[in-house]
């Protein structure tokens, strides 16, 4: 009983890192794009 209460609490916890992680990753990407205009794509790891 006490172990699905707990498992249901890191799912839901699992899924607000997800999201949260989601819309950070789709921030960088758009900042990233934007960046690679800037440098005119000269900019390579």
């Amino acid at each position: 009983m006490v172990r699905g209460m707990a498992l249901a609490r890191v799912h839901r916890h699992i899924q607000l890192v997800y999201r949260r992680t989601l819309s950070a990753f789709e921030h960088q990407r758009e900042h990233h794009h934007l960046q690679d205009q800037y440098d005119g794509g000269h900019h390579q790891q």
